[in-house]
């Protein structure tokens, strides 16, 4: 039997703002981008749940796998990764914020490169702008509307 995974050290892929055009030259990169669909089957999407497209990239992804880890368990370690709060800094009134926001994984799919495999990950943020990913959440409005009943004299 292997032991569960907690926490895999990992990082996110930086990315210029057109994928579609690389020889741009933009010097400005960035970990990701909010994904431009709704996802009607999580909760909370559009209100406190926002999608976010990247890659996972500097995990040793075969030793893993040879240890039967699937996928799915590899991710959601590095995502323990993520999810870790900096430490507070000496003077700090506050305590500090989590760098990408509350991450959950929703899908993750391996891929391979010239360079190195990977994991290109849907995930979902508890933040709807973060400096770190292109583009920002889309906000969901609507939804049911409760009526007042007004009182007949």
């Amino acid at each position: 039997m292997t032991k569960q995974l907690t926490e895999i050290e990992c990082k996110l892929r930086k990315f210029v703002k057109s994928p579609l055009f690389p020889s741009v030259k933009n010097d400005k990169v960035r970990a990701g981008f909010y994904h431009g669909s709704y996802f009607w089957s999580v909760k909370g999407y559009g209100r406190s749940k926002w999608a976010i497209v990247t890659h996972i990239t500097d995990v040793d992804i075969d030793s893993y796998l040879e240890q039967n880890y699937t996928e799915r368990e590899i991710v959601n370690a590095c995502l323990n990764h993520l999810n870790i709060k900096p430490k507070r800094k000496k003077y700090a009134k506050k305590d500090s914020k989590r760098p990408y926001g509350d991450l959950e994984l929703f899908r993750c799919t391996l891929k391979e490169d010239e360079e190195q495999k990977y994991f290109s990950v849907i995930m979902m943020t508890s933040e709807r702008k973060n400096k770190s990913f292109w583009g920002e959440g889309q906000k969901v409005t609507g939804g049911r509307v409760k009526r007042v009943k007004k009182d007949k004299k």
